[in-house]
């Protein structure tokens, strides 16, 4: 009922200035990233490459004339992130970046069921926008994680130049690559790969799976040339998607490694992600505001209904929560950094997942039984000689027989739903994988030969 009392009556609503001013200098407001929180042109330029070079450097991970692997797909986030570093290089810039980059590029275009035209035209993109960098350029592609016989190590294609030998017009004018040649053998080298897609049993076991290869790939090249960082332009909303969707897909275990700053968990090559604190739509604003040209990437559950994989249920779930709730992503991701690493250098080489390199939960009964019933059976065929060739030499290494089934079990749980089927071969395995297997089974094996030997 209607209040009489003119005291109780609320003072009408003002209606909300059209007009924001910036936070900074109270200058007329471009952005508008929340409700209160108004940037111009400039002070928003200032603030996103400020929060860039602050998530790098209070890391205080990447050195002095490191060399450093910028993983690029023409995407949005990593051309944010290609520009970022190459403008942080420039010598007239306060406080430079003083690391040594260079530029991989991994075409997955025949997973996606690209074009022979498309995949060129693609290319040419990427070649175009890295030449301007001056930045080395690799490019491989994804069919090269199952190596042919006649080629079984990993040699990427240098498509631009060195900057440490040649100029910046030389680098540029470096655009002369055969990409007719260069398509004609990543056709070659992803037969095998389009044959493995194909026996995936659902969209969310190609989505993991891609994820995996792609990394594994990138690892391999920046370990081949000599680098021994890679970044990725994983966002804050990205991560938050990625928190989720992992823990949904029973990769719990390893969520606290996938959002931090830096993943140690390949000793040799460091995963960094520095566009980590950002979200999407402040990467939208930072390409709009500098005029930078990218390209949508497509993925495996385009244009399919949002329920197709865990993963794009899980994109929309979180883009819809946020667009009501700004706080969304951010409560995610920082209850995802609460989530302890620990020392990677004290977790038993053993219970290291060979695909994904998480930690294996040993205290699982599920998982303990697995693994345990799989090393006892393996470790009973013992060789008649110490290299296995009969000859009573020590030069080569023992093979081990293995079944697919045999590696299947050897795998976290969470990639252990990829290979959920029966109609799996050794030779759809990535070669990486069995020979991580491999060296898991004689380290266990010779830890247990001489066991009896060791003090307590």
């Amino acid at each position: 009922m209607c209040n009489v009392e003119d005291q109780d009556l609320l003072p009408p609503s003002k209606a909300k200035n059209a007009s924001r001013t910036c936070i900074k200098c109270k200058e007329v407001a471009q952005i508008v990233l929340r409700a209160d929180n108004c940037y111009c042109r400039s002070c928003f330029i200032a603030y996103f490459t400020h929060k860039f070079r602050a998530t790098i450097g209070k890391s205080k991970l990447i050195r002095s004339n490191e060399k450093v692997l910028l993983a690029f797909s023409g995407g949005p986030r990593s051309s944010a992130m290609l520009y970022l570093v190459h403008e942080g290089l420039s010598e007239n810039i306060h406080k430079k970046l003083r690391f040594l980059p260079g530029v991989v590029f991994i075409d997955d275009g025949a997973i996606l069921q690209l074009s022979e035209n498309e995949r060129r035209n693609y290319l040419e993109f990427i070649r175009t926008t890295v030449s301007k960098t001056g930045f080395p350029l690799f490019c491989e592609s994804l069919g090269k994680i199952f190596p042919t016989n006649q080629d079984t190590n990993i040699q990427s294609n240098l498509l631009s130049s060195d900057l440490s030998n040649t100029t910046r017009s030389d680098a540029t004018s470096s655009s002369n690559f055969d990409l007719d040649t260069l398509i004609k053998r990543f056709k070659n080298d992803e037969l095998k790969i389009v044959q493995v897609f194909e026996k995936l049993p659902n969209s969310t076991a190609k989505e993991d799976m891609l994820h995996i290869l792609r990394k594994k790939l990138i690892q391999q090249i920046a370990e081949a040339n000599g680098y021994t960082k890679v970044m990725f332009a994983d966002c804050g909303t990205r991560l938050a998607v990625k928190i989720l969707s992992d823990i949904a897909q029973g990769r719990g275990s390893s969520v606290a490694h996938d959002v931090t700053f830096a993943d140690e968990r390949n000793q040799a090559v460091t995963l960094v992600r520095p566009m980590r604190e950002f979200l999407t739509k402040e990467v939208a604003n930072y390409l709009t505001l500098k005029s930078i040209d990218y390209r949508t990437r497509l993925s495996l559950t385009t244009m399919k209904p949002v329920k197709s994989s865990i993963e794009r249920l899980t994109e929309n779930f979180v883009t819809d929560l946020q667009a009501s709730f700004p706080s969304t992503v951010n409560t995610i991701c920082r209850t995802g950094d609460k989530l302890s690493v620990g020392d990677t250098s004290k977790i038993d080489a053993d219970a290291i997942c060979p695909l994904c390199d998480s930690r294996i939960d040993t205290n699982n009964s599920l998982e303990g039984k697995t693994t345990s019933k799989t090393t006892s059976k393996i470790c009973q065929n013992t060789a008649d000689s110490c290299c296995g060739e009969g000859d009573g030499s020590c030069n080569r290494i023992a093979r081990i027989n293995l079944t697919a089934k045999e590696i299947e079990d050897r795998l976290c749980y969470g990639c252990r739903l990829i290979f959920h089927s029966n109609n799996w071969e050794m030779d759809d395995l990535p070669q990486f994988l069995i020979d991580a297997v491999e060296k898991q089974l004689r380290r266990k094996r010779l830890k247990e030969e001489i066991e009896e030997f060791l003090l307590d």
